[in-house]
């Protein structure tokens, strides 16, 4: 049985799949004592607003609603305190999920926190720790690469979405994959023909996709290091030349207009 992560009890289940891990899924048997006894008090309220979702942040959520229900039926203070307690994820998914009495009872505390406005916190881009060394470092790097210019548009005013980095990152570590999965531990090893078996493998994935990886990762790198190859390739060679990146009218204007963005005038 799982337990519960407000009350902690243990959450029974009608049916033979996965167990429970609110008292709201369908076929849930809920505690002897559950927070949801209709009541309308604060926990009550708290329980009823937990809903689960196979989501990261579901934890989160959790640990939200636990810690104000553990002070809800106290005194505003102890409830201003454990808002301000919170971290901002949290607080996101308190007030994302809360029922319309809870939210109620939560915006003034927050606008007298001069917390004005509830922003989803960017997404975590982990990248495979299965993967070879050389890789995830390749990988790391270019993490690097997208989070420093993601700063930079934002110092600008500009606005990317909380998956901006995943989103990016779905491609090249698809790659990193594929590669692994044929004995490639470097990208230094990879050849133009693994990029082609890895678009055969994954029709519905542009070619300009990778461009922007194979520019970060071979920039300023004339010489080819043919390590991270199983025995058995050609061997020497040349670095490989990034795809011929083609692109439609609406990504063109996209694409200079984030250039604009990142560069100064005289760059431009």
């Amino acid at each position: 049985m799982a337990k519960c992560g407000l009350c902690h009890e243990e959450i029974g289940r009608t049916r033979a799949d996965q167990a429970p891990r609110v008292c709201s899924v369908k076929g849930a048997i809920r505690p002897a004592l559950c927070w949801q006894d209709g009541s309308g008090q604060g926990r009550d309220l708290c329980a009823q607003s937990l809903r689960y979702s196979s989501t990261p942040r579901f934890q989160d959520r959790v640990i939200a609603f636990r810690q104000l229900a553990d002070v809800i039926d106290r005194t505003p203070m102890h409830v201003r305190s454990a808002l301000l307690a919170l971290t901002s994820g949290q607080r996101f998914e308190l007030m994302r999920w809360a029922v319309p009495e809870l939210k109620l009872m939560f915006s003034p505390l927050l606008a007298d926190l001069q917390i004005e406005k509830l922003d989803l916190p960017p997404s975590a881009a982990p990248i495979p720790d299965d993967l070879p060394e050389r890789l995830k470092e390749g990988l790391a790097a270019y993490r690097g690469r997208l989070e420093r210019r993601r700063e930079r548009l934002l110092k600008k005013g500009h606005v990317r979405s909380p998956r901006y980095l995943p989103k990016l990152l779905q491609v090249p570590i698809g790659l990193a994959k594929y590669l692994a999965s044929q004995g490639i531990t470097s990208w230094e090893g990879m050849r133009k023909r693994d990029m082609v078996g890895f678009l055969a493998a994954n029709p519905k994935v542009p070619a300009n996709k990778l461009s922007r990886l194979l520019r970060a990762l071979f920039e300023d790198k004339p010489f080819r290091d043919g390590r991270g190859r199983r025995s058995g390739g050609k061997k020497g060679g040349v670095a490989p030349k990034p795809l011929q990146e083609v692109m439609s009218p609406e990504e063109l204007d996209q694409t200079l207009a984030d250039i604009r963005a990142s560069c100064s005038d005289a760059e431009y």
